[in-house]
């Protein structure tokens, strides 16, 4: 597994096109701390604010740097914390019956799970 630091991030930097406007790349650069200072070498925390940051851009008209970085900087910094945002959020979008339907899902697996382990192709 490769983690995130500071030299994987420089590597990807200089791989950047050298024409981005200067505004824009001291918002990049202030994104990439942000995200760094978050990421405590976890990957799957970059993955999740990604993520979330695609999702913005897919809704938004028009999507600034300083929108990016405040994206970033509102999301938990706690993977705990992180998913119950995001089951909050599903619950807000899924109607009732489907939601419950899939808690019905999710506790028969999770039952089934204490008494016999799951192989992937199971699930």
């Amino acid at each position: 597994m490769r983690y995130l630091t500071k030299d994987t991030v420089a590597e990807q930097a200089k791989r950047q096109p050298p024409n981005i406007e200067p505004q824009l790349s001291d918002e990049l650069r202030i994104l990439e701390r942000a995200i760094l200072e978050g990421a405590e070498n976890v990957i799957l925390w970059v993955v999740l604010v990604l993520d979330s940051l695609y999702k913005l851009a897919r809704i938004e008209p028009v999507v600034t740097g300083e929108k990016l970085i405040a994206c970033v900087k509102q999301l938990p910094w706690d993977l705990n914390k992180f998913y119950s945002q995001m089951v909050g959020e599903l619950a807000n979008t899924v109607s009732k019956s489907a939601l419950g339907t899939a808690r019905v899902v999710l506790m028969w697996i999770h039952v089934a799970n204490r008494v016999q382990g799951f192989t992937l192709k199971e699930l």
